[in-house]
């Protein structure tokens, strides 16, 4: 535990004192982003650190980061997923990471949700969920949601974009999605609309950075 924080904490704070306060204001975001959409964060987005090092992993191949963000993963939602077993009989979840379109994975090499998810799976993640690798696609070029003007618009952007090669997969289980970054929702939103049309029982998302 000690060696993931030591990693985490460079990553966030680099070249600054491991504080117990940098710890706490690193972890603490582990709450849910709304309670009713079921969206669970990790990490703080208006952290500097954290989204340059989010951007250097999508953006600059800085592949080391996914190792780091896997590893935040796996030591801060074990206890969220046991609580979903014991609340809401939440079991055996299936995982499903947000796809990026065939031309950008072409372009970037990578979906950087990958990376981190197998991250994640190697550090013991495979006990906890099952990793439906490739199954949710995009079907549709769109252009970055940060590109957009408002959320109307990332609405648009993202409508129809997405499906499942194996819907069958899907029906009657316990969902997972994983994505890096929430802002308005739009993608999360339109994802949402294709799982529960396939039959998903329950759906939570768990997000990187808020």
């Amino acid at each position: 535990m000690k060696k993931h924080i030591k990693k985490i904490l460079n990553l966030v704070f680099p070249e600054e004192k491991l504080e117990k306060e940098k710890i706490e204001i690193l972890l603490k975001n582990r709450n849910f982003l709304d309670r009713k959409k079921d969206i669970f964060s990790l990490l703080p987005y208006k952290n500097k650190n954290v989204s340059e090092a989010i951007k250097d992993l999508k953006f600059k191949n800085k592949i080391s980061n996914a190792e780091i963000f896997g590893e935040i993963l796996f030591e801060n939602i074990l206890d969220y997923l046991e609580d979903l077993k014991i609340k809401e009989n939440f079991h055996n979840p299936i995982l499903l990471t947000v796809p990026v379109s065939f031309w950008r994975k072409v372009k970037r090499g990578y979906n950087q949700n990958d990376l981190i998810i197998s991250e994640f799976i190697k550090a013991g993640g495979k006990n906890f969920v099952n990793w439906e690798k490739n199954n949710l696609v995009k079907i549709k070029h769109t252009k970055p949601q940060s590109l957009t003007k408002n959320k109307a618009e990332r609405l648009k952007n993202q409508k129809g974009a997405f499906k499942l090669k194996k819907p069958e997969k899907i029906k009657n289980q316990n969902i997972i999605l994983f994505d890096d970054i929430y802002t308005t929702g739009a993608t999360i939103s339109e994802i949402k609309k294709v799982l529960k049309k396939a039959g998903a029982k329950n759906i939570k998302v768990i997000i990187l950075a808020h």
